[in-house]
Order: structure tokens, then C-alpha cells, then sequence
């Protein structure tokens, strides 16, 4: 049932007034359904407001049919006069009204639902990118939803969030009196819709007799092959794959660095602004080039003989199978 107040002021109906000054009575009829209520006024020279107050099954507009019936003088005995009247509700009766907030993607928003009468059902969708879904039916306040990962493809390649519309739809019995809605929106959060990284090194010209495999790299000999292997998320696009090793950073999906220590940065940014960054070590063996210097003194004068002094370092450990040895 939709309950509603509604107010007519009538003074007169299609020029006619009333001369007598007892009582007249005074109908209000419901045309669509062939309802009616009536009451007994005094109308005479003055305006009369009547409030009608009915239970309406059908619509949210009623038309009604007011006329004047005169019981007076004998002139007037059976003088009719009426015309059609339309009431239109200023504001929406009987709808259920909507609050909620955005949240992330994947998260739980609640929503606030304020019944206009406890006997109404209201069932709760959601519309995004022109796809309205049931979210449930005859639901009750609060609700809290859950945002559906599926949003996250609806994203644009550069949109940090989604445009929701939340609706309301409020029935007395199977009759649906009306809609309300809020607009809320579907939060990307970074640590969702980052780009991936999954990046590869090899060791280039591995020693594995050496090393014992083709994984250890050796300091200062070696090279190593970084592929970030990057993706972005949701319809995203890449816009910034960077590397950087032993003070040097650069740019592309397969890069070489000639191998300075185990540690490699490699970062990714996509189109939304979101980032990721990994840092990848590898397996190494400190080796580093042996160094010789060289002192002589000046000749003895008596044997002509010259001292002459050499020094220097070499790497005095293991590459992993095989010990470096030096030979002078």
C-alpha cells in the first residue's frame, strides 16, 4: 500500500458557487479505480482544503473526480457541478532511499537502506558499464557488499576506479512502487592492480668447470641477461621497464650488464601510475683480475748487482670446484 497525504484547495467548480448557506456535501472519487470517500462541508463564500488519505494500490499519480451536490433551496435541489482534478506527489511516495560509500574492488562497502514502510521489499542492484545485476532480493539495512573482482576488467587502461550506480527497487506486494539510487565508485587499489614481474637473469659464458653450474657468475668475467618479463593488469598498458645494477640502470624488456655484484633492481610502471619493483640477487664468485707492481733499486757499485722487489694480489679461494692458484 502507498500511504500518501494530498491537498486540493477548492473554492468553486467551473464558475459555479454556491448561494446557500447550509450544508452541502463534498465528494473526491478515484476515476481509475471507481473509489470514492466523501464528507459533509460548509462551502459557502470561503475555500475549503480537503486532505485525502487513501490506501493506493496502482499509481503513484491518482486523477479524482470532485463535484458539489446542492440540497437547498428548491431552484437549486439536484444541482450538480464537478470537473477533473489531477494530484501529483511532490516528492517520491513509498520508495525506499539508498546510502552507501565507494570501497575498493573486492572489498565490502555498506549500504544503508531507509524503508518508507516496514511491509515494503526491497531489492538491491548494481549497474556498471551499462550491465545492470541482482545484487539480492528483499534485503535489509544494513547490507554490506562485497565489490566483484569481475569491476577490476571493466577498468580503462588508465582509470583508477569504476562508476557504480547502486539501486533500490521497492515493491508493496508484486507492485513496484519506484527506484532510488546512489552513485558510488569501485576503487583500483595498487596493491591489486600493480604490473607482475616475474624476471629471469642468466649468467652469459658460464665457467661451470669452474663453478660447478651454469647459475654462479664470476665477478669481473662474467655478463649476465636480465629479461623483466613485465606484464600490467586490467587492461592496462606498460609505460616504464627500467634495471639497474652496480650503479648503471637501463631501460627495455632484455638487457646486459657486465656482472659487478650479486644485486639487481628491476622496476615496472603502467599506464595508471601504479609500480612494481623486485630485487633479484645471483649466485657469484668474488674473483677479481691479480695485480703486479714493480720497485728496483739503484745498482751496487761494487757487485753491479740491481734488487728488484715485486708485489701484488690474486684471488687466493675457490670459484666452487676448482681453487684459483697463481703461478710467477
Amino acid at each position: 500500500m502507498i500511504k500518501g497525504d494530498y491537498s486540493v484547495s477548492y473554492k468553486s467548480l467551473s464558475g459555479y458557487t454556491m448561494k446557500a448557506p447550509n450544508q452541502t456535501t463534498f465528494y473526491v472519487q478515484d476515476v481509475s479505480a471507481n473509489r470514492y470517500d466523501s464528507a459533509t462541508h460548509d462551502i459557502h463564500n470561503k475555500t475549503f482544503t480537503y486532505e485525502y488519505k487513501y490506501d493506493v494500490l496502482s499509481a503513484l499519480t491518482f486523477k479524482y473526480y470532485i463535484y458539489a451536490w446542492c440540497q437547498c433551496v428548491p431552484q437549486y435541489v439536484g444541482k450538480e457541478q464537478g470537473g477533473y482534478i489531477e494530484c501529483v506527489p511532490s516528492t517520491t511516495i513509498g520508495v525506499s532511499a539508498i546510502s552507501a560509500s565507494s570501497a575498493d574492488i573486492g572489498k565490502a562497502t555498506r549500504i544503508t537502506i531507509t524503508k518508507m514502510d516496514d511491509s515494503y521489499t526491497d531489492n538491491l542492484y548494481y549497474t556498471a558499464n551499462g550491465t545492470k545485476t541482482l545484487i539480492a532480493e528483499n534485503v535489509s539495512s544494513p547490507y554490506d557488499w562485497v565489490l566483484p573482482t569481475s569491476l577490476f576488467s571493466l577498468l580503462g587502461s588508465s582509470a583508477r576506479s569504476i562508476p557504480i550506480r547502486l539501486s533500490v527497487e521497492t515493491f508493496s506486494g508484486t507492485v513496484n512502487l519506484g527506484t532510488d539510487v546512489v552513485d558510488i565508485n569501485g576503487l583500483a587499489a595498487e596493491a591489486d592492480c600493480k604490473p607482475i614481474l616475474n624476471p629471469v637473469l642468466t649468467i652469459l659464458n658460464p665457467q661451470d668447470t669452474l663453478t660447478g653450474n651454469s647459475t654462479t657468475g664470476i665477478v669481473g668475467f662474467n655478463k649476465v641477461n636480465v629479461k623483466p618479463q613485465a606484464s600490467a593488469r586490467y587492461n592496462a598498458t606498460l609505460t616504464s621497464i627500467t634495471t639497474k645494477h652496480n650503479g648503471l640502470t637501463k631501460s627495455g624488456e632484455d638487457v646486459e650488464f657486465d656482472l659487478g655484484n650479486d644485486t639487481f633492481t628491476i622496476t615496472v610502471v603502467d599506464s595508471r601510475g601504479f609500480s612494481a619493483s623486485v630485487v633479484k640477487s645471483v649466485p657469484l664468485v668474488n674473483w677479481f683480475k691479480p695485480t703486479l707492481t714493480f720497485e728496483a733499486e739503484t745498482p751496487d757499485a761494487t757487485t753491479n748487482a740491481c734488487k728488484i722487489d715485486a708485489s701484488g694480489s690474486f684471488f687466493n679461494s675457490s670459484f666452487g670446484v676448482v681453487n684459483n692458484t697463481l703461478s710467477v
